[in-house]
């Protein structure tokens, strides 16, 4: 699926069907065409390895920009992103961070997305399973009682400026924290052999502060509007 403005809010109409991405791709779409900017939307990108749900190109101040987003929707809110789900080794789970790491990696030695990366984002209707839901700012996640990843720690810090795409429902951002680069080391052969080179600290720092993962959206019945349904 490709939509690229037209200047003259031309959008193409979406029929019975729609899903949970193609409706966030009209919500972005419709905040950006408030903008006078050109812009286009891709979906299913293979090149965007595991961001291809939606990639955002725009232009901000002359210079070319891209976002790119991975939406994974849940049936019902009962499920929580646990430490578990987020250390999930090799490509396999859909919160893992070892496999966004290495299509991160990808993507930017590729050369094929031209001008700056604004950031990753990984969007879902579940909610990171917290100790405290009355902390604010950096947050700890409920640590794992067994397993391999038994008494590990990690924080997310939430972000609280405005955004034009995601700022949906109730909907909460958050980015994690440095301290997390050591539970992803320990994945470090895999990722060489995915990548086909060393990773450093520095690039997963980079990462990291590329790395944005908004929570509570609503779900897709809560999204979708009346008018919207054909």
């Amino acid at each position: 699926m490709y939509l690229e403005d037209d200047s003259i809010w031309g959008v193409k109409r979406i029929y019975h069907g729609i899903t949970f991405q193609e409706l966030l791709i009209v919500i972005s779409l419709m905040s950006k065409m408030g903008k006078e900017c050109s812009f286009s939307i891709d979906t299913e990108k293979k090149s965007a390895k595991d961001f291809d749900d939606i990639v955002l190109r725009y232009e901000q101040d002359g210079k070319i920009v891209h976002r790119f987003i991975q939406v994974k929707h849940k049936k019902g809110r009962h499920k929580k992103i646990s430490i578990g789900d987020l250390l999930t080794p090799g490509k396999n789970g859909a919160f893992g961070l070892i496999k966004y790491l290495i299509a991160y990696l990808k993507i930017k030695s590729s050369g094929e997305f031209e001008g700056e990366i604004e950031d990753f984002v990984v969007v879902t209707n579940a909610d990171f399973d917290f100790i405290d839901l009355t902390q604010c700012g950096v947050r700890k996640l409920r640590m794992m009682s067994s397993g391999k990843n038994k008494e590990k720690e990690i924080s997310v810090i939430r972000i609280d400026t405005e955004d034009e795409f995601l700022n949906i429902g109730n909907s909460t951002r958050y980015k994690f924290d440095s301290s997390i680069i050591q539970y992803l080391r320990k994945n470090m052969d895999f990722i060489k052999g995915e990548v086909g080179r060393d990773v450093s600290d520095e690039e997963i720092r980079e990462f990291l502060n590329n790395l944005m993962f908004v929570v509570n959206l609503p779900s897709e019945d809560e999204l979708i509007e009346p008018q919207l349904r054909i």
